[in-house]
């Protein structure tokens, strides 16, 4: 009985929890402002939004955050970057952030615990050729 009422519970917080995924092809124009886009008025609570950006196999991506806004604690609000094996954990708040990709493919990801984000991530993805 003990089981069947964890399991229940257990199904019941992880249907709470939403999950979103976007992508783009990025070719000579870089993409300005993704997260706000999708999100123009901040980000709901449990929030786990990825957003994938892709170019050609010879170039790279960079990404610049201007700011990133998050409540802590790290563990329920996330941003993440996936470039190939490497992932790169970002907490708190960070200003004048960029990255250059290692590949030609970069997933951007948002995770939000129980309070809303009022204010998206703001960041913009260019592609440059490798060096």
């Amino acid at each position: 009985m003990k089981v069947l009422l964890g399991l229940v519970l257990c199904s019941l917080i992880s249907a709470s929890f939403a999950q979103s995924h976007a992508s783009a092809l990025i070719r000579g124009m870089p993409v300005r402002r993704f997260f706000e886009r999708w999100y123009p008025k901040g980000m709901p609570p449990f929030t786990d939004f990825t957003y994938t950006l892709n170019t050609t196999p010879d170039m790279v991506i960079e990404l610049h955050c201007p700011a990133i806004y998050l409540f802590k604690p790290c563990s329920e609000y996330m941003f993440k970057i996936h470039d190939g094996d490497d992932v790169k954990v970002i907490c708190g708040t960070t200003k004048k952030y960029f990255y250059t990709s290692k590949s030609n493919k970069l997933a951007v990801q948002v995770i939000t615990g129980k309070k809303p984000m009022k204010n998206c991530p703001k960041c913009s993805a260019r592609p440059i050729k490798k060096t």
